[in-house]
């Protein structure tokens, strides 16, 4: 998987859709009003600390936890999964050298183990859960970011354009491979002119922004105008796409998406939370929840 990606769903680490409490109720600690110190008068007990533990840090542990069983619960490690671990954590160890450890405890694990378990595991099981999330959603993933499947031809000026134009409107019958002939013919005999592609059409698009109004609910086939970008001008034909077949291809390309990528993962965490049952019952917590779920697209 993509590192974006990767990082994306271990940082979104909450599998739960809230249930409202079944009253205000509002956690505390035993011997809450001992005092633990003293500042200019103002007495800290330690339902102070734990409120303000709660507070900061209790969505945080709360998330960290539910993501562990969620990914227990529907996720297998095979042999070969195992040792792509083992792996890994020998090339990090052999990268780090003697810094390893120090470098580890670092970033907040206790020690190797610690690491293996809550990092490198934990990483293959999240890209086994997405890879499963999409593959059994991919329709509906296609549908709702209109994925389709394009080749491109890029002219470096208006004349090659239109005579690229013109020869493929000429064509007597136009596929992906003949369209990929002119390209590379009117690329500079660029090899990956004309190569099929998977795109998306989303908010926030930073390249190749033509393609949202171009083939937002464009039939496949020729799009029959010469696109000015600003390297050149740009031919596009789009492709059938085979949910099946270009089942591959779609969840590559979600991974290397960031924005795509972070949309369908924070579906995954709903979908997947909305199989569990999960209430939390302090009142303030429920509350941090709804505000700051941090897997709600925005």
């Amino acid at each position: 998987m993509k590192r974006t990606v990767k990082t994306i769903l271990i940082t979104l680490a909450a599998l739960l859709v809230l249930t409202a409490c079944g009253s205000s109720a509002h956690t505390s600690v035993t011997d809450g009003d001992t005092v633990i110190f003293e500042i200019n008068d103002t007495k800290v007990t330690k339902n102070d600390i734990y409120q303000y533990g709660k507070l900061k840090s209790g969505v945080s542990v709360i998330t960290r936890h539910l993501i562990e069983m969620e990914l227990e619960k529907y996720v297998e490690l095979s042999d070969e999964d195992v040792e792509k671990a083992k792996k890994s954590l020998e090339e990090t160890k052999e990268s780090l050298g003697d810094n390893f450890e120090m470098l580890v405890q670092a970033q907040g694990y206790k020690d190797e183990e610690d690491y293996y378990n809550t990092y490198i595991l934990s990483s293959i099981k999240i890209e086994k859960l997405f890879k499963l999330y999409v593959g059994d959603n991919l329709e509906t993933i296609m549908e709702e970011n209109n994925t389709r499947k394009v080749r491109i031809l890029k002219a470096s000026d208006k004349a090659l354009g239109e005579a690229a134009l013109e020869e493929l409107k000429a064509l007597e019958e136009l596929t992906g491979e003949s369209f990929k002939e002119v390209a590379t013919k009117y690329s500079g005999n660029d090899e990956t002119a004309g190569d099929a592609k998977i795109e998306h059409i989303y908010t926030g698009r930073e390249t190749d922004t033509y393609l949202n109004t171009h083939i937002k609910d464009t039939k496949p086939g020729l799009v029959e105008e010469l696109i000015m970008v600003e390297d050149g001008f740009v031919l596009i034909y789009v492709e059938e796409i085979d949910p099946e077949t270009d089942k591959d291809s779609i969840i590559a390309s979600i991974e290397a998406n960031e924005t795509i990528g972070k949309a369908v993962s924070n579906n995954m965490y709903l979908h997947y939370a909305e199989l569990g049952n999960f209430k939390i019952y302090d009142q303030d917590l429920n509350d941090l929840f709804k505000q700051d779920n941090p897997f709600q697209n925005k």
